[in-house]
């Protein structure tokens, strides 16, 4: 049954219930993939939204540094594809988003800690290599370079128990995927 209200009230109603479930983004690389996919499917490509309230809903969503990208900006429907093409442009780089997946990976912090920090930790590990994985990155491609990194951070037990995984396998059987398998193998014990 469809509602008796008029279509500009329900209009209004979906507004509102977009912009309430919608994220903000501040400029995180890392961010602007989901926050785009979001907003383009539940604004952008929306075509009962006018396009100059496409752009306050946008601005009203950037904060830090994006909302300083687009600040000058006048909020004008010529304007809002040049504001989308700016963020898109410098959000948007595939190599920036790989740089800063890898850097998140020699980033880590030892695994040292209690059990949830722990689990945690190898959590965010796994995403970002799946991140990676979505950027077309192989294990392979970053692998050797960041597993002796990876390798160092990880709890003496798990050193150990690593370095017997390594000791009964052939090389080619040692890729980081293996070392991922490890790491979620010891939690699930």
């Amino acid at each position: 049954m469809r509602s008796s209200k008029p279509l500009h009230q329900n209009q209004s109603i979906c507004h509102v219930l977009l912009k309430t479930y919608l994220r903000k983004f501040s400029g995180e690389v890392l961010d602007w993939p989901e926050f785009w996919d979001i907003f383009r499917v539940s604004i952008h490509d929306n075509p009962e939204i006018p396009t100059v309230q496409e752009f306050v809903y946008l601005k009203s969503l950037l904060t830090n540094e994006a909302a300083g990208y687009v600040a000058n900006i006048k909020t004008e429907e010529a304007n809002y594809e040049v504001a989308v093409d700016r963020l898109k442009s410098r959000y948007g780089k595939d190599e920036v988003k790989r740089n800063r997946l890898t850097t998140k990976l020699t980033d880590m912090k030892s695994l040292d800690q209690s059990n949830k920090a722990m689990r945690d930790a190898v959590d965010e590990l796994c995403a970002t290599v799946r991140a990676l994985e979505v950027q077309a990155v192989t294990t392979e491609q970053y692998g050797a370079l960041l597993m002796p990194s990876i390798e160092s951070k990880l709890p003496k037990d798990w050193r150990l128990e690593w370095a017997r995984e390594k000791a009964g396998s052939a090389k080619e059987d040692l890729g980081f995927s293996k070392m991922l398998k490890l790491l979620e193998r010891e939690f699930d014990i």
